[in-house]
């Protein structure tokens, strides 16, 4: 007993103290912690970098050819991607959360109301129909996207008008299909 008392300084029984708080702490966050979570009080200020983060979906292609002017002798009979140089790809893409983002801008140059169609994983749970300020020279129109075929379309299109798809996002499904999460 005399061998420990003779070793008990003050720094030797903090360091001590402090290794079971320490270890205590990771311990609580190991199971009190959802898996894979991380909340804002712990991380300290600076120190998640670029390297840290998801990074962001690519843009998936529509498949429409490119109209660079918005004249409609430029792509004659059909949708076509508006300026991607300035406006983004016309396209789409699913976040980490399973929310689906539409992106870039049409030319309407076609009898059609589909200005393309979202493949499996990239459609709605339920059928989309929003009113939605997208049209660059009229009244808001209407988007509307079909779970069952993925049609994409916009009600009281015209020739020429340009309808920009950055503000359109909803939550894929169903659940657990297709990439889904």
């Amino acid at each position: 007993m005399h061998r420990i008392r003779s070793h008990l300084t003050y720094s030797n029984v903090m360091v001590t103290i402090l290794a079971f708080i320490v270890l205590g702490g990771g311990a609580y966050a190991a199971f009190h912690l959802p898996r894979n979570s991380v909340r804002s009080k712990n991380i300290v200020n600076g120190q998640v970098k670029a390297k840290d983060l998801v990074k962001p979906a690519a843009v998936k292609s529509a498949g429409l050819p490119t109209n660079s002017n918005g004249d409609c002798a430029q792509t004659p009979g059909e949708w076509a991607e508006f300026d991607p140089d300035d406006r983004g790809r016309l396209g789409y893409y699913r976040d980490v959360d399973g929310v689906v983002h539409l992106n870039g801008a049409a030319v309407d140059c076609s009898t059609s109301d589909i200005i393309f169609y979202l493949p499996p994983g990239f459609r709605p749970r339920n059928p989309i129909d929003a009113e939605l300020g997208l049209r660059n020279n009229g009244p808001a129109v209407s988007v509307d996207i079909i779970r069952a075929t993925g049609e994409v379309n916009v009600i009281t299109d015209a020739d020429g008008d340009i309808y920009k798809l950055d503000p359109v996002s909803f939550r894929c499904g169903p659940s657990g299909q297709n990439g889904c999460p």
